[in-house]
């Protein structure tokens, strides 16, 4: 159980996922002999402005979606992966952009906490504030809407046990409330992991049929996660996605590389997970929140 020292920490906005294991040839990883390789990580500004692979078309995502607000996030110039003390990451060879998000100083925006992440600043972007919540290891919820009115989780005898301070204003004072919002993802990230999403998130799907906001996850002492960023289709309806990840230790958020075609598009195939320098994942892994 990932139980860290809870201090009085906030950190500001935003991020991704990953984890370990060998699996047989992907099939779409032979589909990008001809990817489109004329954006590098250099010259891009979002997640959406990534080209797909040559005669494939991105997916539109709608309005105000998860996927629409995935797409949109920025990405940093250097594609360099350091960990959360500041050192460089010592393996550089995953990472095909890193996303422009905050890591915490403490090791704790792990694997599935860059998911969560993810999830929670949508929902927070949207102020939809009762959608924020996340099963801990030890089974109760964490909301969001709970910690506004004053609620607070913490290990007593390896146990999580709640108890009540005074509620936070959702109207006098934003800074007051983005704090109380950052206090409150590092609780999530010290009370949940990959085994307790994975049991938050029941629904399973096909792997030719994620969309962007689904994901890879495996669930353990430790387990993983990747987050899909962007899909894409050619006509004869083949399909392909991007993912996202943070690591252990604590990193930086990043697009993952497919080591088999060279850029960060992995073929959505039935039957088949996707498997990279760092990970496999099987194709019952698949979820949907």
């Amino acid at each position: 159980m990932k139980y860290f020292l809870i201090l009085t920490a906030s950190f500001t906005s935003f991020i991704c996922l990953a984890a370990c294991n060998n699996n047989k040839n992907n099939a779409a990883d032979t589909i990008p002999k001809n990817v489109n390789n004329k954006s590098s990580a250099t010259n891009l500004s979002t997640i959406a402005a990534i080209a797909p692979p040559n005669n494939f078309n991105v997916e539109p995502q709608g309005g105000n979606s998860f996927g629409a607000w995935l797409q949109l996030q920025t990405l940093k110039a250097d594609k360099t992966v350091y960990l959360h003390n500041g050192t460089i990451k010592p393996y550089q060879g995953g990472s095909y952009a890193v996303v422009n998000i905050s890591v915490p100083k403490q090791d704790v925006q792990q694997c599935a906490d860059a998911l969560m992440r993810m999830r929670a600043e949508y929902f927070y972007s949207q102020k939809a504030y009762d959608k924020i919540t996340f099963k801990s290891v030890d089974g109760p919820y964490m909301a969001f809407s709970d910690y506004i009115k004053g609620k607070r989780w913490r290990d007593v005898r390896d146990k999580l046990t709640s108890y009540n301070v005074a509620p936070i204003s959702t109207t006098n004072n934003n800074d007051e409330l983005r704090k109380g919002f950052d206090n409150y993802l590092f609780l999530v990230f010290s009370f949940c992991n990959t085994y307790s999403l994975n049991l938050q998130a029941s629904n399973n799907i096909a792997t030719e049929n994620i969309q962007v906001g689904d994901f890879f996850i495996r669930g353990g002492f430790p387990g993983h996660a990747v987050l899909c960023v962007s899909t894409a289709v050619n006509q004869q309806g083949e399909r392909v996605a991007m993912f996202a990840q943070s690591y252990m230790p604590a990193q930086s958020i990043h697009i993952v590389l497919n080591p088999k075609n060279s850029s960060p598009w992995f073929a959505l195939n039935k039957n088949e997970g996707i498997s990279y320098t760092e990970y496999t994942f099987k194709s019952n892994e698949a979820k949907t929140w």
